[in-house]
């Protein structure tokens, strides 16, 4: 099983995962640092297991995995898709062999399926790793909700919503967070787990790529290096990633947004004031962007 030290990466700076503690982590596993060097290098995915136990232990936080699916930007990588991407609709991309790269990872494998009315995704993990790595399965499967939640709105330019998920876990507390995200309901303790849709998706256009989106990958590579250079990451284009996936949401007030980051209101305003800007300001910029957007291509709101 592999994983592209790119992909680890990724994890690596979001988390704030210093160079000492994945070192000692690499150490464990007898490899060295450098392996992370190169972003294409296909690396041991036992790396990524070890490490996302790590950080569950760490936190405390059993979904961290479903949460940072929904944070790391992957609309980016999405985008990219549709500037080279030749498909006109959605089902045009899935009826490709290979819709989405397998080159990032095999630790995980997808099947699709439709009826009359419903379309299906459905995502396996591997059986060594989920054996090896309980909690770490259990981050990494529900981090594929959001990478795929942000996929579909860089094909389509709109927050697609599942109409009813399965789940591989026990429910937990009178709403678990899976509920909470996808906003549907949730049929717990399943064999896989599968996020069904309006067979109508299908049908939907792709957005046309949109190169001004270099731009902002070239930032948030720049993010990338600052992280690796040992400076602090940016709360505010954090909290900007998160509004971004939860606009369609009725509740998107700071106290509920300080909750979802296990800060109190005070200390994340405290924060994003130095960084020059407001929650209230991120918030309105991010909502005037997307207006702009949806009448530039004309997209129904959502």
């Amino acid at each position: 099983m592999f994983i592209t030290a790119g992909l680890l990466n990724m994890l690596l700076k979001h988390f704030g995962t210093t160079q000492a503690e994945i070192s000692e982590i690499l150490t464990g596993l007898k490899y060295d640092y450098a392996i992370l060097q190169n972003p294409t290098s296909l690396i041991d995915a036992n790396i990524l297991g070890v490490y996302l136990e790590h950080i569950v232990k760490k936190t405390g936080n059993t979904r961290i995995g479903l949460e940072t699916g929904f944070l790391l930007p992957f609309v980016l990588t999405g985008s990219f898709f549709n500037i080279y991407n030749q498909s006109k609709t959605v089902r045009e991309i899935f009826e490709n062999e290979n819709p989405f790269d397998p080159a990032i990872n095999n630790i995980y494998a997808f099947e699709t399926k439709e009826d009359e009315n419903n379309f299906s995704l459905e995502i396996s993990l591997d059986s060594q790793f989920k054996q090896s790595y309980p909690v770490a399965s259990q981050q990494w499967i529900e981090m594929q909700c959001g990478f795929f939640l942000q996929y579909a709105y860089s094909f389509t330019g709109r927050f697609l919503h599942p109409i009813r998920v399965y789940s591989m876990y026990e429910k937990e507390g009178t709403k678990d967070k899976l509920e909470e995200y996808l906003g549907c309901p949730v049929i717990f303790n399943h064999d896989k787990l599968i996020l069904i849709f309006n067979k109508s998706v299908l049908d939907l256009p792709i957005v046309t790529g949109n190169k001004e989106m270099l731009a902002i990958f070239e930032d948030y590579m720049n993010e990338i290096q600052m992280h690796e250079s040992g400076q602090n990451n940016s709360l505010s284009r954090t909290v900007r990633r998160y509004l971004m996936h939860s606009l369609s949401n009725s509740s998107l007030s700071l106290k509920d947004v300080a909750e979802k980051f296990n800060m109190s209101e005070r200390n994340i305003q405290r924060k994003l004031k130095a960084e020059g800007t407001s929650y209230q300001k991120i918030l309105n910029d991010l909502r005037m962007e997307l207006s702009k957007k949806y009448f530039k291509e004309r997209i129904p709101l959502p």
